[in-house]
């Protein structure tokens, strides 16, 4: 009697769906270098990583607010919480002061905190003012009797420190700020004076503004000569102040109202471009694989079972394709069963002794190789033994 064909069993497999199922099966199990989640589909632009920082907006130079900028009247900045945010956008050229007594240098004169070397004056100031306003503005509190009291106004030179009068208001700015009991200035033509003939009512009320929106840091030190009786800052007001340096109310740079000691005020203003803070949030993430994307599918061979059936299918008309399967499923029974049959016959006479050969010129591992490649790649069935 002749041999069981141990080989017999992969021929079966040519005709078996299980190659199709286990094929199918690969396919979805999504291997190592699979592209699911791994292309981008997000419209341009779409922001990724952490999410950004808070920013900082400015006014222009002359205080005002861009209208994508939800900046307050008489604010010297705005700041934009962090998150990602779609659309904005900020000033082209920002300039920042410093209002801090900490920039005045040892000897009480430097100003590049506050004017840039070209002479740009980093602060905001009053429309149309920037040809003969050339520091920032500041003012001067003077109590001779409680009633006759004045607010000077005018600017901080460069590198020097010295101060440039422009004007003067009776009284002070609002109730408290200098004095309890002072008068205080309205706002009107009624005790303003122009010791400068640019300087304006306009710009004295704009000067006001700021401090009514504590648009301003106090205590900015400044030199001042001319026999003024506005008395100098004491050391509690100024510990870094040479003597005898005088001293007021800084607008524009910002400061919340409080001491230029204990603070930069960090105010400016921008140029260049139109600021917008932009729209809060961006659209959720979307990803897929490289057939989303737009590229070819790169599943088991692309697709090309299923290319090539639609390929006959076109050309010999629907269903000529499944016709086509069903023949090579009958070819494979005819092998199948006629190469069984010869081994049956023949076995003992021509296939064991082709095996025999073959082991004598492989050193016995045509056997080895048989049996792996059976167990672990040709069988495919279920109730495979192992």
């Amino acid at each position: 009697m002749s041999k069981k064909n141990r080989y017999s069993k992969a021929l079966k497999q040519l005709k078996s769906t299980r190659i199709e199922e286990k094929i199918k099966c690969l396919d979805e199990a999504l291997p190592t270098n699979h592209t699911t989640g791994l292309y981008s589909l997000n419209a341009r632009g779409y922001q990724l990583g952490p999410p950004p920082p808070e920013e900082v907006f400015y006014p222009d130079q002359d205080g005002n607010w861009s209208s994508g900028v939800p900046g307050e009247p008489g604010d010297s900045s705005y700041t934009r919480a962090p998150g990602y945010w779609t659309g904005g956008s900020n000033w082209d050229t920002i300039h920042v002061a410093n209002m801090g007594q900490d920039d005045i240098g040892e000897d009480g004169k430097n100003t590049a905190g506050l004017i840039a070397a070209d002479g740009t004056v980093k602060t905001s100031l009053p429309e149309d003012s920037r040809s003969f306003i050339l520091g920032p503005l500041v003012d001067g509190w003077t109590l001779n009797h409680t009633s006759d009291a004045y607010t000077n106004i005018g600017y901080i030179q460069k590198d020097t420190r010295q101060f440039v009068l422009l004007g003067r208001i009776a009284g002070q700015w609002e109730a408290g700020l200098e004095h309890e009991s002072a008068p205080v200035w309205d706002g009107t033509s009624t005790g303003f004076t122009a010791y400068n003939e640019s300087f304006t009512l306009a710009m004295a009320q704009w000067m006001r503004t700021r401090i009514l929106a504590k648009d301003y840091a106090s205590n900015v030190p400044y030199f001042y000569s001319g026999g003024v009786p506005q008395q100098p800052q004491g050391p509690a007001d100024c510990p870094n102040c040479p003597s005898g340096m005088k001293g007021g109310n800084g607008v524009g740079g910002g400061g919340g109202g409080g001491s230029s000691k204990d603070g930069k005020g960090g105010g400016g203003w921008g140029s260049g471009g139109d600021p917008d803070e932009g729209t809060p949030g961006q659209p959720g993430g979307k990803e897929g694989d490289a057939e989303a994307a737009g590229f070819p599918s790169w599943g088991f061979l692309g697709g090309l079972g299923d290319g090539i059936n639609d390929f006959i299918d076109n050309i010999f008309g629907d269903g000529t394709s499944d016709g086509i399967d069903d023949l090579i499923d009958g070819l494979t029974d005819g092998v199948d069963d006629f190469i069984d049959g010869i081994t049956d016959v023949f076995g003992d006479v021509i296939v064991d002794p082709l095996i025999d050969s073959l082991n004598t010129l492989t050193f016995g591992e045509f056997d080895s190789l048989g049996r792996y490649l059976s167990d672990n790649f040709l069988y495919l069935d279920d109730s495979n033994p192992g």
